[in-house]
């Protein structure tokens, strides 16, 4: 929602998928890289389909139409932010989630 106005900006409830924690500063970052991208979703979504909604709050919701795909994008997201890694870090562990599934 927009605090502003207090209504939606066009998107609608969250369905399926699983919630996960991150840190606000991860959080942050996520959502400021909007346009430049962040290198471990982008090597992800080279090679599986998946949505992530990232929350100021350092909730992210990812859909990735299973479970087992959901669970392997969502724990790379919280260990690239627990590990605090780099842009070549964020591609190994791409790289190593994508060998799991």
């Amino acid at each position: 929602m927009d605090p502003s106005t207090g209504k939606s900006e066009g998107l609608g409830l969250l369905k399926g998928g699983m919630v996960f924690s991150i840190s606000l500063s991860m959080a942050r970052r996520m959502l400021a890289a909007r346009g430049a991208g962040v290198p471990l979703l982008e090597a992800l979504g080279a090679k599986v389909g998946f949505e992530v909604t990232i929350g100021r709050n350092g909730v992210v919701h990812v859909e990735a139409g299973d479970v087992r795909t959901t669970l392997a994008v969502g724990r790379a997201i919280q260990e690239a932010d627990d590990q605090a890694l780099g842009e070549e870090a964020q591609r190994r562990l791409a790289a190593t989630a994508l060998k799991t599934l």
